[in-house]
């Protein structure tokens, strides 16, 4: 479903998947720093308002039949 973002709500856990230079799994990291929390959800919301809604890209396989 495509809208808004989530209002980001405060003192939540960001989780990473970690992966080495070649691209493998490598772990996994939490944290519940701030400023962490801040950059993501500024990331978040800024790449968000680029995306693409999931309708104008989505394909219809069974109109190409």
């Amino acid at each position: 479903m495509y809208g808004s973002p989530p209002i980001p709500v405060p003192g939540l856990v960001l989780a990473f998947n970690l992966v080495d230079s070649d691209g493998r799994p490598a772990g996994a990291a939490i944290t519940t720093d701030d400023a962490i929390l801040d950059r993501y959800r500024a990331a978040r919301q800024h790449l968000w308002a680029l995306a693409t809604p999931f309708e104008n890209y989505a394909v219809d396989l069974h109109a190409q039949q």
